[in-house]
């Protein structure tokens, strides 16, 4: 995140904030809390990079829309998700914020493959991409 030009890394967040302190010395971090809350609340921070436990992303996500900050969220998950947890959920576009997830499947060979697809074609400009993937279990 600190190599991302036009950026700035304001604040860690962490349920033990001995951790959050250690991360955020480590990596020149100014700000650490323990308190998600109290880390929306900072006005210098614009957007969240979530990857809290699976199963507090959804609650993240909607305290970080309803805060009004830009959300990168780990893995997959849908706004329908995230409304469920209650009325009043505001996302994109009602919160007017970006929001987006992340995934490992980055490095999976269909996405190598269309990477390659790319680089080999004049494509163009590509500004969205979905894929379902379903794994064996």
């Amino acid at each position: 995140m600190k190599r991302a030009e036009g950026t700035r890394l304001i604040g860690v967040c962490s349920r033990d904030r001995g951790r959050a302190e250690a991360f955020a010395e480590k990596h020149g971090i100014s700000a650490a809390y323990d308190s998600l809350a109290d880390l929306l609340k900072n006005p210098e921070v614009h957007a969240v990079f979530i990857a809290s436990p699976n199963s507090l992303h959804a609650l993240h996500t909607k305290m970080a829309a309803e805060a009004g900050k830009h959300i990168l969220v780990e893995k997959p998950m849908s706004v329908e998700r995230v409304r469920s947890l209650g009325d009043g959920a505001r996302l994109p576009p009602e919160a007017g914020v970006n929001w987006g997830s992340g995934s490992i499947f980055a490095t999976t060979r269909a996405i190598s493959g269309a990477r390659q697809l790319h680089r080999g074609r004049n494509l163009g400009t590509i500004t969205l991409a979905q894929a379902q993937f379903l794994l064996p279990g």
